[in-house]
């Protein structure tokens, strides 16, 4: 990561990277009395900023070690906390297996001093990071959603409210499509309007 560009990437726009718009960072990061929070896309040993909330805040190499570390190590704990200097870092995994991009994410907040995380907190988190990951997985199938239902090649359906996605009518319930197309199959996400309601639900919610 390039410290220089930490308060000024908001969303990532590079070449190899979807843009991403991730709501809730401010109110998260404040519920639980961080100082920063941001999520990053992961490829291998690197990280890359995708959304920040906070000041700037500089990424030594030690930082982005941890950063790296925490990603490399999310399958076996999800949750991380980690010092760095006289602070805490959580890092939470917002990715159970790769993307449609190929990539996972983290969710990481700084802690001045020493952070517990308690019961209460932990089911907040966790909470947090479903919903997390149900808005990733929606923006980032939601070019291969249009690009396969232009060709036909895809059934898409939603995991929550099993709605499916007709190209030229948006969602829809199952039985308001009339000639549904010869598919290969049900690639399964999370519709917009579910992601955004369990998003809210999580963040406004009491822990």
């Amino acid at each position: 990561m390039n410290p220089a560009h930490f308060d000024l990437m908001h969303t990532s726009t590079s070449d190899t990277g979807a843009q991403l718009d991730i709501h809730g960072l401010e109110a998260a990061c404040g519920l639980l009395r961080g100082t920063h929070a941001w999520v990053t896309r992961n490829t291998g040993d690197s990280c890359q900023l995708v959304n920040l909330s906070g000041s700037a805040l500089e990424i030594d190499s030690s930082l982005n070690s941890l950063l790296v570390h925490s990603a490399q190590n999310s399958h076996g704990r999800p949750v991380l906390l980690l010092r760095w200097r006289d602070k805490t870092i959580m890092c939470a995994s917002l990715s159970t297996q790769q993307e449609a991009d190929g990539c996972t994410y983290t969710l990481s907040m700084l802690f001045d001093g020493p952070f517990e995380l308690t019961a209460s907190l932990a089911g907040f988190v966790d909470g947090l990071r479903c919903s997390m990951q149900a808005l990733i997985s929606w923006q980032l199938s939601k070019q291969r959603v249009e690009s396969d239902q232009a060709s036909g090649r895809q059934t898409i359906s939603c995991s929550c409210c099993h709605r499916y996605h007709s190209f030229e009518h948006g969602w829809m319930h199952w039985d308001h499509q009339s000639n549904l197309r010869d598919v290969q199959g049900t690639f399964r996400t999370v519709c917009e309007k579910c992601a955004l309601a369990l998003y809210s639900v999580v963040l406004h919610g009491q822990f």
